[in-house]
C-alpha cells in the first residue's frame, strides 16, 4: 500500500493538493512480482526517470521529451488515474512492467470526463485541455487531447555500470478536435512562382480523434569516476492525421551528463525536439514547413549535506524555432513558464531564460525503497 501526496508549500493549495494526488495504490506482491491497482506514474515515464540530473526543476527534461505539441504538457509523461499495472521482479538484471488504464468515457468521441474524474484525460488539473471554464482551448469539452483507454510498458536492464531500456505507450482515441477550424486571412508576402503559403490561411481539417504513441530507447553508463552519462532517442506519433496539420509527430533526443566530487554534482543536458510534418495554427507560417524545432539546454550544481538533504542551483535556456512554443518546467515543477500573451495565447519562437534554487529532503527512504522496484520512486522532492 502506498499513498501519496501533494503539499503546496509555495503556492496557494488547489485540487493538486489533495489527500492521494500522486501515485497511491493497493497492491499484491509475491515471489512472480506484483499487481497493484491506483494512480501511478506509467512505466513508459519511471523507465528513464533517472536519467534527467534536472527532474522536477524548471530544467526538466519533459520541456521536450515525452511532450508532442509544447507547451505545458508532455503527454507520455504522464500519472494515469484508475489503472491497474503489473511489476515483475528483476531476473538476471532485466525488470518488465505494464500498465492499463480504461478510458471509462461514456462520450463516443471522448469529450467527456472520464467516470469518477473531475478532469479531461491526457492533462493536469487547471492547464491546458483540463476542460475547466478557464481553459481557452477545453472551453469546458474534453477536445483538446482527451483520450480513451491506455497502454504502456517497459522494459530495463541493469548490470553493474550499464543501464539500458526500452518502452511504448499507446493512446487510444486522442480527440484533438478543438484543432479544427482554425482560420487566417492573412496573404503571402509575394505572388511569384516562389511565394509563400500561409498554412494558418487554409481550412483545418482532418485532425480529428486518432490514436496516438510514443516509443523510446536509452543507455546509460556509470563510470568508475563517477560520472553518469545518459542518452534517449523517442518518437512520437499520431496515426492517420493530415499531414500538414499534425504537430504531434516527431523524434526527439536527450543526452545528459554528472559528475560527482566529494559532495558536490554538477550536471548539464541538452534535449532537442525535431520538426513535426506540420501545424495546424500555422506558426511559422509556410505550408509544409512548420519550423518548430526546439533546444533545451540546462547547467546546475547541487551540494549535498547528507544522503538526505541538499540545495540545488538550475538554470535552463529554451530556444524555441520560430513556429515552436514548448515550455520550460511543465512537469514536476511549481509552475510551468511559458511564452503567454494577455489572452493566454502562445507566442512560438520565443526564447525562454529561468533559475532555480531549492532544497530537497529525502525521508522514509529506507521503507519507499523496499516497497517499490523503481528507483524512480525513491526520489521525492
Amino acid at each position: 500500500m502506498q499513498y501519496e501526496t501533494l503539499v503546496e508549500t509555495a503556492s496557494t493549495p488547489s485540487e493538486r493538493a489533495a489527500l492521494g494526488s500522486r501515485d497511491s495504490y493497493l497492491g499484491i506482491r509475491g515471489p512472480y512480482g506484483a499487481i497493484k491497482l491506483g494512480k501511478s506514474d506509467t512505466p513508459y515515464k519511471r523507465s528513464t526517470a533517472l536519467f534527467d540530473p534536472f527532474r522536477n526543476t524548471v530544467g526538466d527534461y519533459n520541456s521536450i521529451m515525452g511532450n508532442t505539441g509544447g507547451d505545458a504538457r508532455a503527454e507520455f509523461d504522464a500519472r494515469l488515474p484508475h489503472s491497474i499495472w503489473y511489476e515483475s521482479p528483476t531476473i538476471g538484471g532485466f525488470q518488465f512492467s505494464a500498465l492499463f488504464s480504461p478510458g471509462q468515457n461514456l462520450a463516443q468521441d471522448f469529450s467527456a470526463n472520464p467516470l469518477g474524474e473531475f478532469n479531461c484525460s491526457g492533462s493536469t488539473p487547471r492547464s491546458s485541455g483540463s476542460g475547466f471554464p478557464a481553459d481557452p482551448f477545453g472551453a469546458g469539452i474534453c477536445t483538446d487531447g482527451s483520450f480513451g483507454n491506455a497502454y504502456s510498458a517497459a522494459l530495463t536492464f541493469k548490470h553493474g555500470w550499464f543501464t539500458a531500456i526500452a518502452a511504448y505507450e499507446r493512446h487510444d482515441a486522442v480527440n484533438r478536435l478543438a484543432d479544427e477550424g482554425i482560420a487566417d486571412t492573412r496573404q503571402p508576402q509575394d505572388t511569384g512562382p516562389n511565394a509563400t503559403v500561409f498554412a494558418y490561411g487554409l481550412p483545418v481539417t482532418g485532425v480529428g480523434i486518432k490514436p496516438e504513441w510514443a516509443a523510446k530507447g536509452g543507455i546509460g553508463l556509470n563510470l568508475p569516476t563517477n560520472t553518469q552519462i545518459y542518452g534517449i532517442f523517442e518518437h512520437m506519433e499520431r496515426e492517420g492525421t493530415t499531414a500538414i496539420f499534425n504537430e504531434r509527430t516527431r523524434n526527439g533526443t536527450f543526452v545528459s551528463a554528472t559528475q560527482t566530487f566529494g559532495p558536490w554534482e554538477f550536471s548539464a543536458s541538452w534535449a532537442h525536439a525535431f520538426k513535426t510534418p506540420g501545424d495546424p495554427a500555422g506558426n511559422a507560417g509556410t505550408a509544409g514547413d512548420p519550423q518548430n524545432q526546439a533546444d533545451m539546454y540546462a547547467a546546475g550544481a547541487r551540494y549535498n549535506f547528507d544522503k538526505d538533504f541538499r540545495v540545488y542551483l538550475v538554470g535552463a535556456l529554451l530556444q524555441n524555432g520560430p513556429g515552436a512554443h514548448y515550455c520550460l518546467g511543465p512537469s514536476g515543477h511549481g509552475f510551468s513558464i511559458c511564452s503567454r500573451d494577455g489572452t493566454n495565447a502562445t507566442q512560438p519562437g520565443t526564447d525562454i531564460k529561468a533559475v532555480s534554487v531549492g532544497l530537497r529532503y529525502l525521508f522514509s527512504a529506507d521503507i519507499m525503497a523496499s516497497s517499490a522496484p523503481s528507483p524512480a520512486l525513491v526520489t521525492k522532492n
